[in-house]
């Protein structure tokens, strides 16, 4: 799958809380990426979307 990232493979966001891991789809506004979770004890995997720019 080829999407035009607004983020890179693993950078971390938010306080460095969040951690890229791969996109995983996209729709008509927003890229959706798999991203590990470092607060997290249990299930480490979040899912995060931002809207990218057309």
């Amino acid at each position: 799958m080829v999407l035009n990232m607004l983020f890179s493979l693993g950078q971390k966001l938010y306080g460095d809380r969040y951690q890229i891991i791969k996109p995983i789809g996209k729709g008509g506004f927003t890229i959706t990426y798999l991203a590990e979770d470092s607060k997290k004890k249990v299930s480490r995997y979040s899912i995060l979307s931002r809207q990218r720019n057309k």
